[in-house]
């Protein structure tokens, strides 16, 4: 679950295969990923790319200051995340309080240290 502290940090879920959205869309989505941030006064820290066990694609992206539960959402919209998740994600916000992130299962430590291999690519790419 996460808590409004943490809303610095998503993960979006793309029903694309890895090679071929790296291939034709990775720069329109960081193009996109940064305007987005820019229309809602938000911060990017780093975002990073993964391979789903379904060989599509997630994004890591974390922000340097937490949002708002609203911007948090409506970054997930603006930056692609799957429609009808962000809004049963909405909903249950509305509803207890707090997301449930499923993608958040796993140890954020093996993403820290795989952000840490690729910080200066992300961070040439975010400029």
């Amino acid at each position: 679950m996460l808590k409004e502290n943490q809303f610095k940090r998503m993960y979006i879920d793309i029903d694309i295969p890895y090679g071929l959205f790296m291939e034709l869309f990775k720069d329109i989505f960081e193009e996109r990923l940064k305007w987005c941030c820019r229309r809602f006064g938000v911060e990017l820290d780093y975002f990073l790319y993964e391979r789903s066990q379904n060989g599509n694609v997630h994004v890591f992206i974390r922000y340097k200051e937490p949002v708002n539960p609203s911007i948090y959402h409506r970054l997930m919209f603006c930056v692609g995340d799957d429609h009808k998740r962000i809004v049963h994600s909405y909903k249950r916000y509305i509803a207890t309080g707090q997301i449930l992130d499923f993608f958040w299962n796993r140890p954020v430590k093996k993403l820290e240290k795989k952000r840490k291999r690729c910080w200066n690519e992300c961070r040439e790419d975010m400029h």
